[in-house]
């Protein structure tokens, strides 16, 4: 009789502690993963890019005609993203810029930087202001004003804006609610005809872009993208909800987990108080 009480007892409390659980994980879900939302990677991919020809005459509001940056002969460093992120967007850009100084290419004679913003309401102005700060941090101590131009901070109209992301299969997604947009974080290197030949994440790479920008100069388009999927988990259709499947995982293991540890504690309690009855 008191045998099937406790059991009644353990199974009470077992109930209860797996409401509280869910509870909790349905409270905290958005807590996790990305900036502090599994959603974060909702919406964001990338297709493979290489051999891809930018809409070169696309217009764009810094320099009045992205056909103007083309046509010099220097390949380009095309980075995507926006001048007012609140998160990785500058950390990109500064091992971007960092990681190109510690190589023996030259800015203006071996290549030039592009960088696009997505956010349709950045203006001109903003882009030149950044500009200048990235090339006073970077260029400054040992290059003339005069190669501010072969850096190009640039913005454009939602139009725009669409035609070379979808060009490139580069997919974000704009957050009304955080007022912010979430983006890949992948570098392009694309010739002077405009064609993407190869690209690279942020990290260590100083090594590795001296060669690319020596094959986007002899117009070869080669990259081991399988590879790039692999890391980072951001082909296109194939999202990265890594951290919300993490998350999932996490609820159900650390459930079944305490269950069972209450369990066997109330299972020894009852056990031994069995015997001394």
């Amino acid at each position: 009789m008191k045998k099937n009480i406790y059991l009644n007892m353990i199974n009470k409390i077992l109930y209860i502690t797996l409401i509280m659980l869910l509870s909790s994980c349905s409270e905290t879900s958005d807590q996790f993963g990305g900036y502090n939302d599994p959603r974060a990677f909702d919406g964001i991919s990338i297709s493979n890019p290489v051999g891809i020809q930018l809409p070169v005459d696309s217009e764009q509001y810094f320099e009045g005609n992205m056909s103007l940056l083309f046509g010099n002969g220097l390949p380009k460093i095309f980075i995507i993203g926006y001048y007012d992120c609140p998160m990785l967007c500058n950390s990109i850009r500064d091992n971007v810029f960092s990681e190109i100084r510690k190589t023996n290419l030259k800015l203006g004679i071996d290549y030039e930087i592009l960088m696009f913003s997505i956010d349709p309401e950045e203006d001109s102005q903003k882009a030149v202001l950044d500009r200048n700060s990235y090339f006073d941090r970077y260029f400054g101590d040992s290059y003339e004003d005069k190669y501010k131009k072969y850096i190009n901070f640039m913005v454009a109209g939602s139009k725009e804006i669409e035609v070379i992301t979808k060009t490139l299969g580069f997919e974000y997604r704009y957050d009304s609610e955080l007022d912010q947009y979430f983006h890949p974080s992948f570098i392009y290197i694309v010739s002077d005809r405009g064609v993407v030949s190869s690209g690279f994440q942020i990290g260590s790479v100083s090594d590795i872009i001296e060669p690319e920008i020596d094959k986007a100069r002899k117009n070869i388009a080669s990259m081991d993208f399988d590879q790039f999927y692999t890391f980072t988990c951001m082909q296109k259709d194939i999202q990265n909800r890594n951290p919300k499947k993490a998350f999932e995982l996490l609820q159900v293991s650390g459930l079944w987990f305490l269950s069972s540890v209450g369990f066997c504690f109330l299972h020894r309690y009852l056990s031994k108080k069995e015997s001394r009855g």
